[in-house]
């Protein structure tokens, strides 16, 4: 067939029997062209595959009508039913030619709609497409219904049907969607949600040509505020300005500059329309400027922790022009590494970077600036703090004091860590480092050995032995650095890991036998 039908013919070779070809190409006249010969050519409009058996939430008469492009016409009942068939039949090609014809805010509601039967029907799995169609049907409107069942279902047992639910997120692939895969994947407790958000956001980030760190940075959302970080309050007769400190704790100014302890309620003379709308906006603004905050913290936690670099125009986009983030920027160090050396800096108050002698620093555009973790600062991380300190900047969580595990030179020229050898670690806090960037390896029912990938070709590798008399306690066999996280792995010194990937690693093990992990 030519090129131009071979959409057609993906999307519809399953329908089955003659009527419902031709309500399809009755239904849709501008389609007609070249559907038509592949339709009634195909074996499923022949009657030779058999047509799938819809429930009763997935009848046309109760469910909407889908529209065609304008909003004038919509399918027939019987056409809405081919449609239906083909959204249950397995291994669906594609829509693009439904989508090509059908109004898309009539495909959401009518999916949505579809979903919502299948959902109160008791969700039977046998019918879980309606669930995983809506990758091709819904729009935003659904993602708000989405969000919080995904969060809910794996404590239900229903672990298979938030990562469909992920995976229609990603089909959406809107920015309002995709936030909420990348909230899952940064910040949610669950080791298994979490891990299978991160994994559909990587995916998402492929489809946009992009690193998954470089979409979420776009993600960050727009709360309305100025270049300075504030936003005013109208009530009418009366404006307030907000500001967000440095724990982006709302300050409050009035039109005569006079602070304020809060954002005083609507009053008598106030507009009566305007100020209580206004008063409940800032309200919901305190709740995303926290949310979108502790997302923003989170992930400048975990790139101290794995390294993540950004270019200087990156940076600034991210981390300088967003007025929420540079708040918190404000109040980190970082390293600009550009051929070999590496400079650290601070954002100043006017968006510019100061060096430690607070001398004004601009990075090349071949540098790499990351978030400077304390084991790449040294002893700088003392000058730092004292800097920090006296322009009052909290910092949004432990950079400078962050743990650190340095080796000693014979550690650094060998393949085994021997301090750690007999050290009782608990059990619950070893399980926990799974959680994190630890796998397990081998299934013997029990943890005997766990490893974390520290560079593209080594790993630092924890065996156990189980404690005596079920004390709630494992016992440090051996730490090892090898090329792989199994018994095949061969051993490498630890000098010729990253420092930074082996510290956070050793500091790990660290804190489970101290047990603050």
């Amino acid at each position: 067939a030519p090129a131009r039908r071979r959409g057609p013919e993906a999307v519809l070779r399953r329908i089955a029997g003659r009527h419902s070809v031709d309500a399809v190409v009755n239904a849709v006249p501008a389609a007609a062209d070249g559907l038509r010969t592949v339709l009634t050519a195909h074996p499923a409009a022949t009657g030779l595959l058999r047509r799938p058996k819809l429930a009763a939430w997935a009848d046309p008469a109760v469910l909407p009508r889908v529209l065609l492009r304008g909003r004038e016409r919509a399918l027939a009942p019987e056409t809405t039913r081919t449609l239906l068939e083909l959204l249950a039949m397995p291994e669906l090609g594609g829509l693009d030619d439904v989508e090509r014809v059908c109004d898309p805010a009539s495909l959401a509601e009518f999916g949505l709609a579809l979903f919502e039967g299948w959902r109160a029907a008791g969700m039977p799995a046998d019918h879980g497409w309606a669930l995983a169609r809506l990758d091709r049907l819904a729009d935003d409107t659904a993602v708000p219904v989405l969000a919080p069942l995904i969060r809910s279902w794996p404590g239900k047992d229903r672990m298979h049907s938030a990562k469909a639910a992920l995976d229609v997120l990603v089909g959406i692939g809107t920015d309002t969607a995709l936030t909420v895969v990348h909230d899952l994947a940064v910040r949610w407790p669950g080791v298994t949600l979490r891990k299978a958000a991160e994994r559909a956001f990587a995916r998402a980030a492929a489809a946009r040509g992009v690193p998954a760190g470089v979409l979420g940075d776009r993600l960050v959302p727009d709360l309305g505020l100025d270049d300075d970080g504030a936003v005013t309050v109208d009530y009418g007769r009366r404006r307030f300005t907000v500001r967000f400190d440095a724990r982006l704790r709302p300050v409050v100014t009035d039109e005569d500059g006079v602070l304020r302890k809060s954002l005083p309620k609507p009053g008598k003379r106030d507009d009566p329309r305007l100020a209580p709308a206004a008063h409940a906006a800032f309200a919901e603004l305190r709740k995303k400027v926290a949310d979108a905050a502790a997302v923003q913290v989170t992930r400048l936690e975990n790139a101290m922790r794995t390294g993540r670099a950004w270019t200087p125009a990156q940076f600034r986009d991210y981390a300088v022009r967003d007025p929420l983030v540079r708040q918190i920027a404000r109040r980190l160090v970082w390293l600009a590494h550009d051929d070999g050396a590496a400079t650290a800096f601070r954002i100043a108050e006017d968006g510019t970077f100061a060096d430690a002698r607070d001398d004004v620093f601009t990075p090349s555009g071949a540098a790499r600036i990351t978030v400077a973790h304390p084991v790449r600062l040294g002893a700088a991380a003392g000058t730092w703090a004292a800097i920090l300190a006296d322009y009052e900047l909290l910092q949004p969580f432990p950079q400078l004091d962050h743990p650190v595990w340095t080796l000693t030179d014979g550690e650094r020229a060998g393949s085994r860590l021997d301090r750690f050898a007999g050290r009782e670690v608990r059990q619950d806090a070893v399980y926990g480092l799974l959680a994190r960037d630890w796998i397990r390896v081998g299934d013997r029912g029990r943890i005997e050995t766990i490893a974390r990938r520290v560079t593209d070709g080594g790993c630092i590798v924890a065996e156990f032995d189980p404690g005596e008399g079920g004390s709630g306690h494992f016992v440090i066999r051996c730490v090892r650095a090898a090329t792989g996280p199994g018994r095949a792995g061969a051993p490498v010194p630890f000098g010729g890991l990253d420092p930074v990937a082996a510290s956070e690693a050793l500091a790990d093990l660290v804190a489970t036998a101290e047990g603050t992990s």
